[in-house]
């Protein structure tokens, strides 16, 4: 079977990722994939050189028949003339944007990874027939418990993990004083984040960022600060598993998720992971293999971005954060045998080895169909 892919690759955002995973997914099971790339304004990760050839000569190939797969936000889809197209994209809050309905009815399929966005697409306007849940999937491969740890310079005994994209979704607020306020400078506790600015644009010094989170932690009117490192640098993709196994605890306590592949990453690695209980976090985190955040109810975005607005999202709760990261730094064999547990489920429905196979069905399926 040939099908084209059409999406970011480049760049170190999690479209990217995705379509990165998607292209060599499908060809290592033997499908002929041909890549138009989408140029993003943002720079380049250090990718394997073996990835980074497989991608470029996908580019270099143009097929003529086959399914189109877009792999990115829906006001890029297009109807492609005589060729099934399929459009899979996501989104974090409770509706999708108006304009992305028209564009999610014109193609003949669109993929969400969630049963959260089968949802909120639904809801929005997009035609239920047309929606089709395709979860993502995990390099498990790259990403497990037996990678070299990263060395971290001044670590503590004790590490918590956070790996996101700064923004109003993804929750620092939240995260940062559930920590600060639990712990004190005198634990033997750590927490990295490791994130990145983009607005208003890429700096890795990350001045803007490195404001708002003195504003977040003056707040707190604490002294005796818990140690906090902060990465604002890129990781080469490749070193990034020497990350998550360099820590005890992986923390993505955001308002609302499409997929969240860090949190799978780092249940992948093995470690136990404190996510909130909304969105497409419900699809893979249970009590059993983590910990879900409970979340006090919905509340309006406060996303700046036009997409958002109108729309709502979770607002996880401070004080069962704090609970929380206190009982996983007290209970560690408890949290290690829930993020051995973490691995197995991934390993047994989210590898890219399973995603795979289940995309090229749903491919020759739309491809029979159409």
């Amino acid at each position: 079977m040939e099908v084209t892919v059409c999406g970011p690759v480049w760049e170190p955002v999690g479209y990217a990722e995705m379509t990165r995973c998607i292209v060599r997914t499908l060809t290592r099971l033997g499908l002929r994939v041909g890549l138009r790339p989408f140029s993003l304004p943002f720079f380049q990760p250090g990718l394997d050189p073996g990835i980074r050839s497989l991608l470029e000569a996908a580019a270099g190939v143009s097929l003529k028949a086959g399914p189109v797969l877009y792999t990115f936000l829906p006001e890029t889809f297009e109807k492609w003339p005589d060729r099934p197209t399929i459009g899979y994209s996501m989104f974090e809050a409770d509706r999708i944007p108006a304009h992305w309905v028209e564009k999610c009815n014109l193609v003949d399929e669109v993929w969400v990874p969630s049963r959260f966005n089968r949802e909120t697409f639904a809801a929005s306007g997009v035609l239920p027939q047309k929606i089709r849940v395709v979860p993502l999937g995990v390099d498990t491969d790259r990403f497990h418990p037996g990678v070299t740890p990263m060395s971290i310079p001044r670590r503590r005994g004790f590490i918590f993990l956070a790996n996101f994209q700064w923004g109003p979704r993804k929750g620092q607020e939240t995260l940062l004083r559930a920590y600060i306020e639990e712990f004190s400078g005198g634990e033997d506790v750590c927490l990295i984040v490791k994130t990145y600015q983009t607005w208003p644009s890429y700096d890795p010094r990350a001045p803007f960022l490195r404001q708002e989170m003195k504003a977040i932690i003056d707040a707190t009117h604490k002294r005796d600060l818990p140690a906090i490192f902060l990465i604002t640098e890129i990781i080469p993709a490749f070193q990034m598993p020497r990350l998550y196994t360099a820590a005890d605890c992986f923390l993505s306590m955001s308002h609302g998720e499409g997929w969240d592949l860090p949190a799978l990453e780092a249940m992948a690695s093995g470690l136990p992971v404190i996510a909130t209980a909304w969105s497409a976090h419900l699809d893979y985190l249970n009590e059993n293999n983590g910990y879900p955040l409970t979340v006090e109810g919905l509340e309006p975005s406060r996303h700046p971005h036009p997409l958002y607005h109108g729309s709502y999202w979770a607002r996880p709760s401070l004080v069962e954060a704090r609970r929380l990261l206190r009982h996983v730094f007290s209970h560690r064999q408890e949290a290690r045998a829930k993020g051995t547990r973490a691995r197995n489920d991934i390993l047994s429905g989210y590898s890219w080895d399973i995603s795979g196979r289940r995309m090229a069905e749903c491919l020759a399926s739309v491809q029979k169909e159409c």
